[in-house]
């Protein structure tokens, strides 16, 4: 009996062990945009409700999206974004920098007054597009926060090389611990 209780215990925990993380969805995400005039905001057409957009001018970002992401205990992550068919201009350089609160509020099309800040000399994770530019994804680690990751998604630092492109709505298979 006891070898029979003892194989079931090491059955439950190797299944456990092997199980994949579940995948989630963002707690929170916003997008921001630098083209608006005070209180007024300059219309996005392609950017759908919900989703997320990152642009940059020869000036620098003219938007940029938030992500508000948590996996207690988790000390790495994969964050996978889907890109708008269609809306694409240029050859985006997304990297994900850690803000400098979470509180920033959800949305899209906000001024960008009210932007959160973000601070990307401590460490900037580069979005990688897929071949089919379906896809960009980052591989999140602990040198942002582990467990809790609330970041910026900004075009990358220094670049003045004009793109712009729209991410889905994060799904609840965008971010897996």
């Amino acid at each position: 009996m006891r070898r029979l209780l003892a194989c079931g215990v090491a059955g439950l925990l190797a299944t456990a062990l092997s199980t994949p993380a579940l995948a989630a969805a963002p707690e929170r995400t916003g997008w921001w945009n630098a083209l608006s005039a005070g209180t007024v905001v300059a219309p996005a057409p392609t950017t759908a409700d919900g989703d997320l957009r990152v642009a940059n001018g020869p000036d620098g970002p003219t938007a940029y999206a938030a992500v508000l992401l948590s996996a207690p205990g988790a000390s790495s992550a994969t964050l996978n974004l889907l890109v708008r068919p269609g809306t694409v201009i240029g050859t985006p350089q997304v990297v994900a920098c850690a803000t400098k609160t979470d509180d920033w509020t959800k949305g899209g099309n906000q001024p960008i007054a009210g932007a959160p800040a973000f601070d990307c000399t401590a460490r900037e994770l580069f979005g990688t597009l897929s071949a089919d530019g379906a896809t960009l994804s980052f591989d999140l680690d602990a040198s942002t926060a582990a467990g809790t990751w609330s970041l910026a998604l900004v075009p990358q630092t220094g670049s003045s090389t004009p793109f712009a492109l729209d991410l889905q709505a994060p799904g609840p298979d965008a971010f897996t611990p």
